[in-house]
This record gives structure tokens, C-alpha cells and sequence, in this order.
């Protein structure tokens, strides 16, 4: 395998404890991360001072939280502005087997030897309990036969994709250099899915299936407005519609854009009659999302 420079990327907010555990499984990979960038968006449950106590990290302290998105979109930008070769995306809550990097630099090495051009690999992510989390979205392009291609290289292990979640992305600088940055605006939910299919439309991406991540995210249940009960994160509803409203318009389709929207108008239906409390709240995030999006419209950044 040849040996190219990997530098790892995490953001963190107030998990020191499950930081250090992922940390530790980047640090333990056989194929070595040549450097490490974390991310803290100004933490105040110690993991300032144990960041500082570190010698073999570069760390950027920011002065308020701007969430997963503003994290990555710094930490992306000072790897890609690095001498490193490419950029390992990790959430701070990812544990990394210790074959998860050489799996992917193998799917590299594999796709070079075809003379594939891609933009993104990803891992396969689980819980603790080994069961499926933040799957990919298989790709759904066509191959010259008139069949979706996505099983060219199912035998490796290997499948075609069109988005991911941050939780393991590896990406070559030069598609960051020529694509640009995660949109910092976003703040959390549905960044991750902007970015990755930002690069799927330009450059075919996969899914490497030997590559493999326990996700010990503390809500390891998948995102319902009708459920949540965290005074804390409902309020990011809006910000998860207004974001994903944002995806479908500016990387999918008219029709994929107008589908989305009505199903958050019968979401407000659902959530006045499932929801257990605060339903007008509920219903008020909702549209203050779908009002949002209209004009969200980010300017994409680019590193120096």
C-alpha cells in the first residue's frame, strides 16, 4: 500500500470522556494518522484543559458553540490547508476499529487501480450492539448497461453511495480544495448530507463495508420532531428543515424539493395528533423551518 498523508478532523462539544475513546482509536490505527485536528466548540466540562495537556494534536479552541457544522468547517479547513494528502471526518463519539483507516486507504488503492476519480469513502457505522446507524444513501446512478451501478464492486465490499453523515468520511484534499468547505451556517443536521452530496455529484463515492465505527452517540434513535424530548434540541428542528430544504434544492430535484415540503406540512397533521405535549411549539418549529428556507441561501467557502 502506498503511503499517503491522512490528517484526522473531530469536533467536540461537552463529551470528554467518549472524545478520549475516540482519540485513543484514531492514535491505535494501523495505518497511521499522520496528524490530528480537534475542533472544541468551547466546551466547559474539562475538555479545554485536556486538550491543552495534549502534545500530538492541533487544537482549535472556539469562543462560542457553532455547532457540528461551523466545527467541521474550520477543522476541514485547517487540514486542507495542511500537508497532508487527505482528510478523515470523525465525530467525537466514533470509535474506530483498528483497521477502520486501512480499510478505506485499501478502497482507495482498489479504485485508483481502476482508474476511479472519487471524492468520498465512508465506513460502516454501528452501535454498540453491532446494529446499523447513519447508513449511506446508495447511489442511484446508471451505469452504461442501463442498470444502477452501485454493485460494481460488491465483492470488496465496496458500494457505491451518494451521501453519508460525518461520523467516518474520508475525502482527498484536492476535491476539499476544489469543492470547498462545509457550510458553517447550517449549524447542525443535514450539513453532513449538503457536503457529501455536493462531492457525489461531481465524483463517484463509496461505501467500504470492512471499514467499520461504533457510534456511541448517547440518542443513537433516529431524529422525530414528534418524539424528541430535549428541551435543548427541539428547537434545531427548524434548523433541520430549513437545512435539508436546502440540499433537495440545491443538489436534487424540483420534484424531490416539493415531496420534502409537503411531507413536513402533513408532519405538522401528525404531530397534532401523536405528540404528547408542547404540540403548538412543535408545529410553530416546524413552519418557522419551512419559512426559513426560502431564503437560505449560503455563500460555499473555499480554504486559503
Amino acid at each position: 500500500m502506498n503511503f499517503q498523508k491522512v490528517a484526522a478532523v473531530i469536533v467536540t462539544y461537552n463529551r470528554k470522556e467518549l472524545l478520549q475513546q475516540a482519540l485513543d482509536s484514531i492514535k491505535n490505527q494501523t495505518y497511521k494518522v499522520n496528524q490530528i485536528f480537534v475542533v472544541n466548540n468551547n466546551s466547559n466540562d474539562g475538555t479545554k484543559e485536556y486538550l491543552d495537556s495534549l502534545e500530538d494534536i492541533v487544537v482549535i479552541h472556539m469562543k462560542e458553540n457553532l455547532g457540528g457544522a461551523g466545527g467541521f468547517h474550520y477543522g476541514v479547513k485547517a487540514a486542507a490547508e495542511s500537508a497532508n494528502d487527505f482528510i478523515w471526518i470523525m465525530d467525537d463519539d466514533a470509535i474506530a476499529s483498528a483497521e477502520a483507516l486501512s480499510e478505506l486507504m485499501k478502497a482507495s488503492n482498489k479504485l485508483n487501480d481502476d482508474k476511479i476519480s472519487w471524492g468520498f469513502l465512508c465506513s460502516k457505522v454501528m452501535n454498540d450492539l453491532k446494529e446499523p446507524m447513519n447508513l449511506p444513501v446508495i447511489s442511484k446512478k446508471i451505469s452504461e448497461s442501463g442498470y444502477p451501478r452501485w454493485s460494481k464492486y460488491i465483492e470488496n465490499s465496496i458500494v457505491e453511495v451518494d451521501k453519508s453523515t460525518f461520523v467516518s468520511v474520508l475525502v482527498k484534499k484536492e476535491i476539499v480544495r476544489k469543492l470547498g468547505l462545509p457550510i458553517k451556517e447550517m449549524f447542525i443536521w443535514g450539513d453532513d448530507t449538503e457536503y457529501t452530496w455536493r462531492i457525489s455529484n461531481k465524483y463517484p463515492c463509496f461505501f467500504v463495508g470492512n471499514s467499520q465505527i461504533i457510534h456511541r452517540r448517547m440518542n443513537g434513535k433516529s431524529l422525530s420532531i414528534i418524539l424528541e424530548d430535549s428541551a435543548v434540541r427541539l428547537p434545531w428542528y427548524s434548523l433541520l428543515i430549513r437545512n435539508n430544504t436546502y440540499n433537495f434544492k440545491k443538489h436534487g430535484n424540483r420534484l424531490e424539493t416539493l415531496k420534502y415540503f409537503l411531507i413536513n406540512i402533513l408532519l405538522c397533521l401528525k404531530i397534532l395528533i401523536k405528540a404528547k405535549d408542547r404540540k403548538i411549539y412543535r408545529v410553530w418549529i416546524q413552519l418557522k423551518g419551512m419559512m426559513k428556507s426560502f431564503t437560505f441561501n449560503p455563500k460555499i467557502k473555499f480554504p486559503d
